[in-house]
């Protein structure tokens, strides 16, 4: 497990890429600053920022609760073997339907 919690990140740390990603089953972010696009570029899928999750093809686990999400991070749509995901306490409003294709 990658324990990322109370470490106010707004950004997802570079060497959190630099390890073998593709091995990350759970992922602790809570309690941070994070937010799920880059408001200066919100088109563009940028490293760092919670669009980039599709690197973390294993994670079974994911808690991004308590942070500055107002939007649902799409990326997360594509997290396959996704069985766990808390997004407590952040600004949510809407949720995409196609998060109903997630394992759980």
């Amino acid at each position: 497990m990658y324990d990322l919690s109370d470490r106010n990140l707004t950004l997802l740390p570079e060497s959190l890429f630099c390890s073998d990603s593709d091995d990350i089953q759970q992922l602790n972010l809570r309690r941070n600053s994070l937010s799920a696009k880059n408001p200066a570029n919100p088109s563009a899928v940028q490293v760092g920022w919670l669009d980039d999750l599709t690197r973390f093809a294993s994670l079974t686990s994911l808690d991004l609760s308590s942070n500055r999400l107002s939007t649902f991070p799409v990326s997360i749509t594509q997290l396959l073997n996704l069985q766990k995901l808390n997004l407590a306490s952040n600004c949510i409003q809407t949720i995409p339907s196609n998060v109903k294709l997630l394992k759980r």
